[in-house]
């Protein structure tokens, strides 16, 4: 559907009438006869008339012409995905009969803030991103089932050990695994606060499930590689919003190029400081021995210099 030109006045208008209109008043200027001047007075004050009534036509036809456009780009709109029909008419009702009827002002308000969030939602899903609660990580666990060649991501331990101890957590774990199956590669990287059991046992269970395990020093990190993400084939990017205290209030999932751009490199800077992980063992004790702790052991890179040995805590 091709849009509508708005009315427009023709080209010089203004000017071809503000040159007789100066003509019109240099004669008046120059005629003495007190009737003649009177006449061309009533003249000039018409054509001043005529040339406003001009102009305030034409404002009310682009008008028109701009709701005709809208209205004509809704209808494609809804040809294009019919299946909003039904639900984007119901809306328009309540909201049109809410307007019209309610008394109250706050209910006016309530029906543009309602109006005004759901615009913004969608344009932030046109853009590629959607925002969810902190508390649902339905979506993060189900995109395991999408994904075809890799997923990178970080956790933090310290803040994350209830969530991964959690059912929800144990299943996104088993989803991790059976992604490695399916021939996913799969990495992460843990910062590390310390090691206490519950962290050693999660990087244990994560690397039986044959994730990549990597490790890194949280308190190492500059501000910015502090971050708790996940990258699903390099496509799909999960980040956090946190408020002042740094609490996380919503995850943010995005497929725009610029996010997936900034976390792509934060991710890359963070692994190229981080080091590959692997539990040693102690040989079974003698009869009647000590159990001696194990040590976890953060394998070096190659090039790298000794073996770093941190005692479980």
């Amino acid at each position: 559907m091709s849009a509508r030109q708005p009315w427009r006045l023709p080209p010089g208008a203004v000017a071809a009438a503000s040159v007789l209109l100066s003509v019109v008043i240099g004669i008046w200027l120059t005629v003495d006869d007190l009737a003649t001047r009177t006449l061309i007075a009533v003249a000039v004050g018409m054509l001043t008339t005529v040339v406003g009534l001009q102009i305030d036509i034409g404002l009310r036809l682009a008008e028109r012409a701009r709701r005709q456009d809208q209205h004509g780009r809704l209808l494609e709109l809804v040809e294009q995905q019919p299946h909003f029909l039904p639900a984007v008419t119901s809306m328009l009702a309540s909201a049109t009969a809410t307007m019209q009827t309610t008394k109250v002002p706050l209910f006016r308000q309530a029906v543009d803030n309602v109006v005004e969030s759901a615009r913004i939602r969608l344009n932030e899903l046109e853009q590629g991103r959607m925002h969810c609660p902190a508390n649902d990580s339905a979506l993060m666990v189900d995109q395991w089932a999408e994904v075809q060649r890799s997923v990178r991501a970080t956790t933090i331990p310290r803040a994350d050990m209830s969530w991964w101890q959690s059912a929800v957590g144990r299943s996104y774990l088993e989803r991790n695994a059976q992604a490695v199956v399916r021939g996913v590669e799969v990495e992460r990287i843990f910062l590390l606060d310390d090691l206490d059991p519950d962290t050693v046992d999660l990087l244990d269970r994560t690397s039986a499930a044959g994730v990549s395990v990597l490790v890194v020093e949280r308190a190492s990190l500059p501000a910015d590689l502090r971050i708790n993400v996940v990258l699903y084939d390099e496509q799909l990017c999960v980040d956090e919003l946190t408020n002042a205290d740094g609490e996380v209030v919503e995850f943010v999932y995005s497929t725009n190029s610029a996010d997936l751009a900034r976390i792509c490199t934060l991710y890359g800077r963070l692994r190229s400081v981080a080091q590959p992980y692997s539990r040693s063992l102690p040989a079974a004790p003698a009869t009647g021995g000590t159990h001696t702790a194990p040590a976890v052991v953060v394998a070096p890179r190659s090039g790298d210099a000794d073996v770093v040995e941190l005692p479980v805590g």
